[in-house]
């Protein structure tokens, strides 16, 4: 009977899953076609979600193509209509203007545009300037050359002209902890150099068509911003995943020691294992390779 249920399920799944696809995509569709329609502009949709309060609505945070500085909002009512906040950019674009003549001076302080957020953030009631800061802000421990750096910021924005509301700043802390892709991209290179020790002829963590940056994925990050849970993809030769390959095991031990021992934190580990030129990979976490005897019987019930 559990059997029959779970058949029956299956179509019913499928359809909902096919309805939310194409019920996101017409949304999509609907808010490029209304920045069009209404001000002949063409935008990337940054990001999307559901506002607060009930009922909720749909938003979206997009960008002009032609000026990525700035986001704007788009939001689809609860009963299908749609409105923006276009006049506001507007505004805070005259505001970008009269920032960026000081954006060099600002630079010299230590400060730059942020590299996960536009320059400037508009809200329906503040514009806000979002900067970053490469040497980490150890508020604990705040010396006056800092405070004298804040206060030099401070007075550049409003010699600038610009009318700003507030200045968010976050350092390379901030963002590691709060980002994943950050996060990944500062612990893939601290860790590059055992990576390369580790790779031979046989198998690389690199992806053979050449796309993505990352050769492992911080899924979580601890409050220092290193990654405590990993995604990692290995790409063996053609034909090389089985019992047959006599250095199968000794690579698996490499690989393992790399990301249970060497690297640290000591973090949960997903590992993919795919040959080349295949669709399909085997994927097991650390935890369930530690259910075996050994590496060696870990191979011998799992690859042909």
């Amino acid at each position: 009977m559990k059997i029959s249920k779970f058949i029956v399920m299956l179509p019913i799944i499928f359809v909902v899953a096919i309805f939310l696809y194409f019920f996101t995509q017409n949304d999509d569709r609907r808010v490029t076609t209304y920045m069009k329609d209404k001000y002949d502009m063409d935008i990337v949709i940054k990001n999307k979600g559901l506002t607060n309060g009930f009922p909720s609505d749909q938003e979206y945070m997009v960008y002009p193509k032609d000026h990525e500085d700035l986001t704007l909002s788009v939001i689809i009512d609860h009963e299908g209509s749609l409105t923006d906040n276009y006049a506001r950019m507007l505004e805070a674009d005259r505001e970008l203007h009269q920032l960026k003549k000081v954006m060099p001076e600002i630079e010299k302080l230590g400060f730059v545009a942020s590299k996960e957020d536009n320059l400037l953030f508009v809200s329906e009631n503040s514009i806000s300037a979002n900067l970053y800061s490469p040497t980490a802000l150890d508020i604990a421990h705040f010396e006056e050359a800092d405070l004298d750096r804040f206060f030099a910021l401070q007075k550049l924005i409003k010699q600038s002209g610009a009318n700003i509301d507030d200045v968010n700043v976050t350092d390379i802390f901030y963002m590691k902890k709060s980002n994943a892709t950050v996060a990944s991209y500062y612990e893939n290179k601290k860790w590059a150099s055992k990576k390369e020790k580790v790779e031979n002829d046989r198998f690389t963590f690199d992806s053979p068509s050449g796309k993505g940056d990352s050769w492992f994925n911080c899924r979580e990050m601890n409050q220092k911003g290193e990654c405590t849970n990993i995604f990692v993809q290995i790409y063996f030769k053609d034909h090389t995943l089985t019992q047959a390959n006599r250095y199968l095991e000794e690579d698996f031990v490499s690989i393992f020691n790399l990301f249970e021992k060497t690297i640290q934190p000591k973090a949960s580990i997903e590992y993919s294992f795919i040959e080349e030129s295949s669709d399909d990979s085997l994927r097991f976490t650390n935890y369930e390779i530690a259910q075996y005897a050994s590496t060696a019987d870990f191979i011998k019930r799992n690859f042909q």
